[in-house]
């Protein structure tokens, strides 16, 4: 007679890449990862380690048949949140509980999902179950696995989602899967060559590098996720370079992240005229600007530290603005009105377009640059419309975030 504790005992002691632990911190090879998870099932009972009494046995069946009868969440939830709190006692039911993922009743299948993820690391002897549903052709199944195996085996499961990141037809399918990309070189090319806004966004959240988030604003992007690039850069010198090098626009975004005595450093003393020139923007101290305006040896550099001296008395806000919601998700337009009351006019105003929510909820928003001038006191309206993601009964709010470039105002008569 076979000695099934030995046998399985040698094979857990006997191999290098197992963890001390007896449970496997890598499977060896594709064929042997989808087979052993009834070793793993099995493991604790051939060991005889396990002490489930046959009462939890049938408890954890009897929520099991009463979840697999529920026509809504309201029936699904009691069983669902019983099998979790049963948690080790979860284990011997796993197969059923992923079986239900295929339940017609969504929330049937949805309560399947969240109790595995709940069980976290209990679950994961179903890893390899899971692992198979990645070759579905529902990109649901696909989508669903992805989020369930990020929460019991994520390190298991790393180099099997990986290639859905790359060539799943769905795009939802590819930015779940983006965690699985370890190399920030990797995230930089799918962000260059994916599709999907929604992919290269969710990309660039997981993408740190300050090397290649410097690289890829070197593509044409548009202002909006060029700025998104950019709010992703902390690292003092890779801002430096990217002010060395330029562009102008590009030069400006960048000197507005670093602390002023930087900027104020780069306006008094860089060597290039064009790089004082356009930090001078950016400087806060009238004074410093006003000395620059005195001293600089350019005239570009003179110039634009008047203006930006000047610039810093101007008083331009936000008025009154009319907005209209046309369905509970969907775009909003809004009339704003943008005064200035100072002595200069602008261009290129950076605004904020945000949403308030009447259930306290936090307040999400997006940047946006106006292309306008606006004569010293002049009030202008402008029709500005965009997607809400927020409910019909929210307020819209617009702030204006800063003032990137200033003109002369006109002499008066």
């Amino acid at each position: 007679m076979v000695n099934f504790k030995a046998l399985i005992y040698s094979i857990i002691h006997g191999n290098s890449s197992l963890h001390p632990s007896g449970i496997a911190n890598r499977v060896f090879c594709p064929a042997a990862k989808h087979s052993l998870w009834l070793v793993f099932l099995l493991l604790p009972f051939l060991l005889g380690t396990t002490s489930i009494p046959a009462q939890a046995n049938e408890e954890i069946q009897q929520h099991l048949q009463t979840l697999a009868k529920a026509k809504n969440f309201r029936e699904a939830s009691p069983p669902a949140n019983a099998i979790i709190a049963m948690g080790s006692g979860a284990v011997n039911a796993l197969p059923d509980i992923v079986k239900l993922l295929d339940h017609p009743e969504f929330s049937v299948k949805n309560s399947a999902q969240t109790i595995l993820t709940k069980l976290g690391p209990l679950a994961s002897p179903v890893a390899p179950l899971l692992l198979q549903r990645l070759q579905a052709g529902s990109s649901s199944v696909r989508l669903q696995a992805i989020e369930i195996l990020w929460k019991i085996a994520p390190e298991e499961s790393r180099s099997d989602i990986g290639p859905l990141a790359r060539n799943d037809t769905d795009f939802n399918v590819r930015a779940a899967a983006l965690p699985a990309i370890g190399k920030p070189s990797e995230l930089a090319e799918i962000i260059r060559k994916d599709p999907s806004e929604n992919v290269k966004k969710a990309a660039l959240k997981l993408l740190s590098d300050q090397q290649e988030l410097a690289a890829l604003l070197k593509n044409d992007w548009d202002p909006g996720f060029k700025d998104a690039i950019l709010n992703r850069i902390s690292d003092r010198a890779t801002l430096l370079e990217l002010i060395a090098a330029g562009p102008s626009v590009l030069r400006l975004e960048a000197l507005q992240k670093l602390p002023s005595f930087v900027v104020a450093e780069i306006a008094s003393r860089n060597a290039d005229p064009m790089v004082r020139r356009d930090a001078v923007w950016v400087v806060a101290d009238s004074a410093i600007l006003t000395r620059i305006a005195e001293s600089d040896t350019h005239a570009e550099v003179r110039e634009a530290a008047k203006i930006s001296a000047l610039g810093k008395r101007t008083d331009l806000k936000v008025g009154g603005m009319d907005c209209k919601i046309t369905q509970q998700y969907g775009p909003i337009q809004c009339i704003v009105q943008i005064i200035n009351e100072g002595a200069v006019a602008y261009t290129n105003i950076k605004y904020l377009v945000g949403d308030t929510y009447y259930a306290g909820m936090d307040a999400q928003g997006e940047t946006k640059r106006l292309n306008a001038t606006i004569e010293p006191g002049e009030t202008r309206e402008f029709d500005i419309s965009y997607t809400s993601l927020s409910f019909g009964n929210a307020k819209v709010q617009f702030r204006l975030m800063g003032l990137l470039k200033a003109a002369p105002a006109k002499k008066q008569n």
